[in-house]
């Protein structure tokens, strides 16, 4: 799926009344129910259905599949009034939706 195509989908389901869409635990899920495991997700949200970004991150990977540094900061250099302000917002959100995960996990009760 292409970005255009997950941010279709997105939109779509946001149209739909969703709060939240979560575009990768989807297959995992699946795969979970198709080996009859236990499967749960706890995410944190950096951006809402409603939003897109400028920048497409999925061509910002190296071979690896990892974001690159490199190809982030180039294409910020190509359009720095569009880019720089969206990855500082991007940043202060992960920032920001790192530290409620880790608070969220912190306080965790397992009950067996």
């Amino acid at each position: 799926m292409s970005d255009r195509e997950g941010h279709d989908e997105q939109a779509e389901l946001a149209a739909s009344g969703a709060a939240a869409v979560d575009m990768e635990a989807g297959v995992l899920a699946a795969r979970a129910r198709e080996w009859n495991v236990p499967f749960y997700c706890i995410r944190a949200v950096t951006d809402t259905a409603n939003e897109s970004f400028a920048l497409d991150f999925n061509r910002m990977r190296d071979k690896e599949g990892r974001f690159s540094r490199a190809k982030i900061v180039a294409a910020a250099l190509r359009r720095p009034s569009v880019l720089v302000p969206e990855l500082r917002k991007l940043d202060r959100r992960c920032k920001q939706a790192s530290e409620a995960l880790g608070e969220f996990v912190d306080n965790c009760r397992f009950d067996n």
